[in-house]
C-alpha cells in the first residue's frame, strides 16, 4: 500500500526526534489552554512546520507507538516465542472445506496434528496462544498501520545489531566496517 509506505517513510525518519521527546520531560502548561496546546512535539512539526494534514501525524504518531510496543514485545523475549512456534508448526487456519459460509470455521494445527483449542494444555500451544493476544492487542490498537510499525520496529533492531561492535585486541580498539559486520551475521 502505497499511503503506508509513505507514512513508514515520515516515521522512520521522524523516529530519533520521537525517541528524543519521549525522555525531555513535558513542561507544565498555563491553566487555559486550547487544542493545538496539548498536540506533541512531533504533531506540531508535521501539521504547523510541514504543513502535513492533521490525519497523517496521526498515523505516524500510532506507527511510532506500535513500534514502541513491538519493541517490548521483541526484547521480552517474544522473539524466542515465534520461534518456538514455527518450530512447533502452530497454524490457525480458516477451514477451506466450508469456505462459503459467513463466519467460516477455524482449524488450529500443531505439529501437523488438528487440536481443540479450548481443551487443548499442552503448554507450547497455551504459550503461543498468549503471545498471539499480545500481538493481536497490538496490531487492534494501530488497524491496518501494523505492518508498517512492525517493519520500523524489526528495522531498529537491526540498527541497534551494528551499533557497539568495537571489540579490543590487546589495549588496542579495532571498529569494523558495516560490510564486515553484516558479513559476520550472515555467516
Amino acid at each position: 500500500d502505497e499511503e503506508a509506505r509513505r507514512l513508514l517513510w515520515y516515521a522512520s525518519f521522524l523516529k530519533p526526534l520521537y525517541d528524543e521527546a519521549k525522555r525531555v520531560p513535558q513542561v507544565p502548561k498555563g491553566a487555559r489552554q486550547g487544542k493545538k496546546a496539548n498536540r506533541s512535539i512531533l504533531s506540531k512539526l508535521l501539521v504547523d512546520e510541514l504543513k502535513r494534514p492533521a490525519r497523517d501525524a496521526e498515523a505516524i504518531e500510532k506507527i511510532l507507538k506500535a513500534a514502541d510496543d513491538f519493541t517490548v514485545l521483541i526484547d521480552s523475549g517474544c522473539d524466542l516465542s515465534a520461534m518456538s512456534i514455527l518450530l512447533s508448526d502452530i497454524r490457525i487456519m480458516d477451514d477451506q472445506e466450508n469456505g462459503e459460509q459467513q463466519y467460516p470455521k477455524q482449524v488450529c494445527m500443531m505439529n501437523g496434528r488438528e487440536v481443540f483449542s479450548a481443551t487443548e494444555d499442552d503448554p507450547m500451544w497455551q504459550h503461543a496462544m498468549e503471545f498471539r493476544l499480545l500481538c493481536s492487542k497490538v496490531m487492534n490498537r494501530i488497524g491496518p498501520l501494523w505492518r508498517a510499525a512492525l517493519l520500523l520496529s524489526l528495522s531498529e533492531q537491526l540498527v541497534h545489531v551494528f551499533d557497539d561492535l568495537d571489540y579490543t585486541i590487546e589495549g588496542d580498539t579495532l571498529d569494523e566496517s558495516r560490510a564486515e559486520r553484516r558479513q559476520g551475521v550472515i555467516d
